[in-house]
């Protein structure tokens, strides 16, 4: 009959264990809560516990990143992101929609982003990051600029301004020539974004002179 009790308790508990455990594994990223206070973006190493300062060398090829509810679980994993704490030219950003339904998050990088995303509370996401820099370059390559015709290979990308509304985004955008040039621009993007069952994506752009 112990025995019997002792298997339906451990029975019980294993599973609220297991949770903590994976819970654990996982690290909300300082400043990238919503305003609802209810959603934030984490990092971790799946299956392996970590401290919140960063991750042991040996585990910084393994680590990935999700969005996390306010009790630390992972509503999703994000792909084409590896931001971890303490990296090199790599902090991380983010501009969630007044109703914390979306969020733009950005991955910094030296010259340019290393990502740039788009991610929905229920855990839709897009990677946007070819599409801005296409766009930003096709916009100023129009206007015929032989300095811009120098830089365009090498070019660099600055966020400097983010507005983001539940369908809209706009993103005011820095192109530089990188560090051997003095060429800078400014161009602004706004997109229509769509939310469907396969997830989100930009739908229309415009581009205007920053």
């Amino acid at each position: 009959m112990k025995l019997k009790l002792i298997l339906l308790i451990c029975t019980l508990l294993l599973p609220q264990i297991a949770s903590v455990a994976a819970a654990d594994n996982w690290h909300a990223v300082e400043g990238t809560n919503a305003p609802s206070y209810r959603l934030s973006i984490g990092w971790g190493v799946p299956g392996k516990q970590t401290e919140s300062e960063g991750p042991a060398n040996d585990d910084i090829e393994s680590v990935r990143n999700c969005l996390l509810d306010s009790e630390g679980r992972v509503i999703a994993v994000l792909n084409g992101l590896d931001y971890f704490p303490g990296q090199n030219n790599g902090g991380i950003k983010t501009v969630w929609a007044p109703n914390s339904s979306v969020v733009f998050l950005e991955h910094q990088g030296k010259w340019k982003p290393n990502a740039l995303l788009l991610v929905s509370a229920s855990g839709k996401q897009a990677n946007i990051t070819a599409t801005v820099f296409a766009d930003a370059l096709s916009f100023l390559k129009r206007k015929a600029d032989p300095e811009f015709a120098k830089a365009e290979k090498d070019a660099s990308f600055i966020v400097n301004r983010v507005l983001l509304t539940p369908g809209k985004l706009t993103l005011l955008m820095e192109v530089g020539g990188g560090k051997d040039s003095d060429y800078r621009d400014w161009v602004e993007l706004r997109y229509s974004v769509e939310s469907s069952a396969r997830g989100l994506r930009l739908t229309s752009y415009e581009a205007l002179q920053g």
